[in-house]
């Protein structure tokens, strides 16, 4: 398998089969362009960068190709879409979101996303303005997209993005990955920085997932669906005591803890972590291995990669000595 690894001196790409002492880099790419953010679809994998720039590979990372340019340089902060790229959404910052319905041809912005901002007061924070940090497109309606602004809360769009409402009554409106229930209408999932919560009704109303998901600052969350013996798809969620801005700053730093489940989020339970000295940084990305739900990659902001075996079967380094990790893909 392959490891797509966004980091802020590019993309790398790795090799790795389980059982071999480290992965083996195949690829670095874009140079000068620090990605923020990666899709895989079935047969091309889309990444975004602070430049302002959405590059594509359809030969697994051997090459990549420039594919839109936001047209003010505005940072690429997150990218999702539908039928393989075919259909694409690209989030920015400052907050807006441009759509592509030919594959990456012809591009457009939602202005009525930006025209709402200034009605909902989206909030910068430090040197960064609020920016569209999360795209969900629900699997099972091809009209509804959801979107998390950091800072600024949910929204949903049941147009393809034309048009959008706030959905974010009761939630952290600090939103960093959303993702829609492939197998159930109408439930979504908000990781944020002030918990996990899950919603039944499209967004219309949130709770919590989990008593310890209450409150905690989430890094990364990812689901699986492909297991059709599960009550709905497999879940992981990496939390933080801190924001990511005071991890340095700490001297315990990120305090990281990692929770999953395997019913559709009926239930969670915590997993146990690498060895204490390497779990002072963050668990910045999270990636399924493709053979199967029980079995998970983590990325962290100190640059090491780890591979989670089923269960409390503990894990395997996979590679380390990387830029901080920002996103991370299998294909």
């Amino acid at each position: 398998m392959r490891l797509i690894v966004g980091t802020p001196e590019g993309v790398q790409v790795y090799r790795w089969l389980a059982g071999e002492r480290s992965a083996q880099l195949k690829v670095e790419a874009m140079e000068h362009h620090p990605v923020t953010s990666i899709w895989a679809a079935e047969d091309a994998i889309f990444c975004g960068t602070e430049t302002g720039r959405l590059y594509v590979s359809r030969d697994r990372g051997d090459t990549w190709a420039p594919r839109f340019r936001v047209p003010d340089g505005s940072a690429v902060r997150s990218v999702s879409g539908r039928h393989g790229g075919e259909i694409l959404y690209v989030g920015v910052e400052p907050a807006g979101i441009f759509v592509s319905t030919d594959g990456g041809g012809e591009w457009k912005e939602m202005e009525h996303l930006v025209n709402l901002g200034r009605r909902e007061n989206w909030k910068d924070y430090a040197d960064r303005s609020a920016h569209v940090q999360a795209l969900a497109p629900d699997p099972l309606d091809e009209s509804r997209v959801y979107a998390g602004i950091e800072v600024g809360g949910a929204y949903r769009s049941d147009d393809g993005g034309s048009t959008w409402k706030p959905i974010h009554m009761g939630l952290s409106e600090d939103v960093h990955v959303m993702a829609a229930d492939p197998t159930r209408p109408g439930r979504v999932w908000a990781a944020t920085g002030n918990g996990l919560f899950e919603s039944d009704d499209r967004g219309a109303d949130w709770e919590v997932v989990d008593e310890r998901l209450a409150g905690a600052y989430c890094t990364a969350f990812r689901l699986h669906a492909d297991d059709p013996e599960r009550d709905g798809p497999a879940l992981i969620v990496a939390t933080a005591t801190a924001a990511e801005t005071a991890w340095g700053e700490r001297e315990s730093g990120a305090e990281p803890r990692l929770f999953e489940s395997s019913d559709g989020g009926a239930t969670w339970r915590e997993r146990s972590l690498w060895a204490a000295l390497a779990i002072r940084d963050g668990i910045t990305g999270l990636a399924w291995d493709l053979a199967g739900p029980g079995h998970f990659f983590a990325g962290t902001s100190g640059g090491e990669i780890h591979y989670s075996l089923a269960a409390d079967e503990g894990w395997v380094y996979v590679q380390g000595a990387l830029p901080p990790i920002r996103a991370l893909e299998v294909v």
